[in-house]
């Protein structure tokens, strides 16, 4: 199955699953009205208690139940009927740990290249040339602060930024794919373990070809982000931003599991 083939059959998945892609879209529904609940509680000793404690931990059995949903939807030999509470609590805090394993590759190896590129160096160069400044930096406002920054200054900050930025959105959407598939392969080995191991999941992309994935991660991110983009420019109300909210995490959740399904098996 070629790339094209794969991210048409993801993207029809949700609309093909209507019942479950309902059922999904209201489970994260409920969480995100779980967390305005929370929200509007007046903050206490009691309430910073379970502010932290039950909302994370609703949210990890939702999406371990919206983890089963798909994946039945996905595998019909994945028997739903199975799906207990222990076991979506389990899949959602697994998904949760791989998803912050890999985040936090990223974040690393972005401080890692960019400082030796020597972009921090660029923005610590910036500060010290403001340092002279008898007053603190602090109490000024933005636009006096603007004002101490020379036409050269403006250059290396934005250069600064930019490249930071593109730095991180490359390692974000490489990480990204390595987190997917390790949701996958979490799956089928049932090894936290082995959906963590790094160099296991590159020889797995390298046996498929180094250009279908290249083609695959990208014409994924295009349609992520212009569902992203659409869904972002509906959000109004609380209420609809919540079901709109929802609606996008169901369909990211119905299409990346399936296309990086597709992807590992094919």
């Amino acid at each position: 199955m070629d790339t094209s083939e794969i991210i048409k059959k993801a993207v029809s998945l949700p609309f093909r699953a209507y019942k479950g892609f309902i059922l999904v879209i209201f489970l994260f529904f409920l969480s995100e009205m779980v967390n305005e609940i929370f929200n509007q509680i007046e903050i206490g000793e009691l309430t910073m208690m379970l502010y932290f404690a039950i909302p994370p931990i609703f949210a990890m059995i939702i999406l371990g139940f919206c983890i089963s949903i798909v994946y039945h939807y996905i595998d019909d030999s994945f028997d739903i009927k199975e799906v207990s509470l222990k076991t979506t609590t389990k899949a959602g805090f697994k998904d949760t740990l791989i998803e912050f394993y890999y985040y936090s590759l990223t974040i690393i190896f972005t401080t890692v290249i960019t400082y030796s590129l020597g972009i921090y160096h660029n923005i610590d160069s910036l500060l010290d040339g403001i340092s002279y400044v008898d007053y603190k930096v602090n109490t000024l406002t933005f636009p006096e602060l603007l004002k101490l920054f020379t036409p050269d200054t403006y250059h290396q900050l934005a250069s600064s930024v930019i490249a930071t930025l593109a730095i991180f959105v490359i390692l974000f959407a490489i990480f990204f794919s390595y987190c997917s598939l390790a949701k996958i392969r979490l799956k089928e080995t049932g090894d936290i373990g082995e959906s963590m191991d790094f160099l296991k999941l590159t020889k797995i992309i390298k046996q498929k070809g180094i250009k279908k994935y290249l083609s695959f991660v990208i014409l994924t991110f295009i349609i992520l982000a212009s569902v992203l983009f659409l869904m972002k420019a509906l959000e109004a109300h609380p209420l609809i931003g919540s079901l709109i909210s929802a609606f996008t995490e169901a369909f990211a959740l119905f299409f990346i599991l399936d296309s990086f399904s597709l992807y590992y098996y094919s």
